[in-house]
């Protein structure tokens, strides 16, 4: 009975991991979508996310069925309560890049259909532009197209995005890795890295204010931008609601559980 039980426990260890890295190349294909604003890459992380969910579903189902037929106790069953948490975590990561991929995929769009009707598409106003209200003035032709385009490339490039990203991915791939090889010390390490994106999501929110504030992006993109970078940054909540879980699989604590930690939260 106890054989059977590991080698199910086996199977789930090895599926969170497929999940956790679904998770990663989710995050992936979506910024390189926003950075290349390339529509296949949207898609992909868009697919990577329907996996991700159908994942859910399955460990799900395995995890009930060593509930129902194991009947675990103490540390085995912790085990699986965890594993139960993750998988709910890794859902939300999959459906926040799957919303970066969105975002980008109505920016691309936009441009086709200013493409298809070049005396809508927009550049930043000159400095002598006599309705010193108007943000854009009209541009004529395929070049201006290109330059319509070339901002965002610039400007997702120029600020800290992708560096959000990296470090997101970076959590993620720790918690799950944390689970599979029982590493309480990888799980906490985990949670101080959440200060890094948290740090990199301050960086971008002043970096799109002062772009929007001298005009170098419109007030629309620059607002995409920021809702993306707030998704990478939940992403990095996720991660580390799935690393604080491992933790309790691992020691029978959980963070929320913390007295000092709900003092303090109760204080803000």
């Amino acid at each position: 009975m106890r054989n059977k039980f590991e080698e199910d426990l086996a199977v789930l260890n090895a599926e969170l991991e497929k999940m956790g890295k679904l998770c990663e190349e989710a995050i992936a294909a979506a910024v390189a979508a926003l950075i290349l604003r390339d529509t296949d890459f949207a898609e992909k992380a868009e697919e990577k996310d329907a996996e991700i969910d159908r994942m859910e579903r399955e460990i799900e189902h395995l995890c009930m069925k060593l509930l129902l037929r194991q009947q675990p106790v103490a540390r085995d069953l912790r085990v699986i309560s965890a594993a139960l948490k993750m998988i709910s975590d890794m859902e939300r990561i999959g459906d926040q890049a799957s919303d970066i991929a969105e975002i980008v995929k109505r920016s691309v769009e936009k441009s086709a259909a200013l493409y298809e009707n070049p005396s809508k598409i927009y550049e930043k106003p000159s400095a002598e532009h006599e309705n010193p209200e108007a943000r854009y003035e009209k541009l004529e032709g395929g070049e201006s197209l290109a330059e319509y385009e070339a901002e965002t490339d610039r400007i997702a490039s120029g600020i800290h995005i992708k560096d959000m990203a990296e470090a997101a991915i970076k959590m993620v791939n720790g918690s799950v890795a944390s689970f599979i090889a029982k590493d309480v010390e990888l799980a906490k390490n985990v949670m101080l890295q959440d200060d890094i994106v948290d740090g990199l999501f301050e960086k971008v929110k002043k970096e799109i204010m002062l772009l929007i504030k001298s005009s170098d992006v419109s007030s629309e993109r620059g607002l995409n931008l920021l809702m993306i970078a707030k998704y990478l940054e939940r992403i990095g909540d996720h991660a580390v609601n799935i690393a604080e879980w491992v933790e309790y699989s691992l020691t029978g604590r959980h963070k929320k559980d913390d007295p000092e930690r709900q003092k303090a939260a109760s204080f803000f």
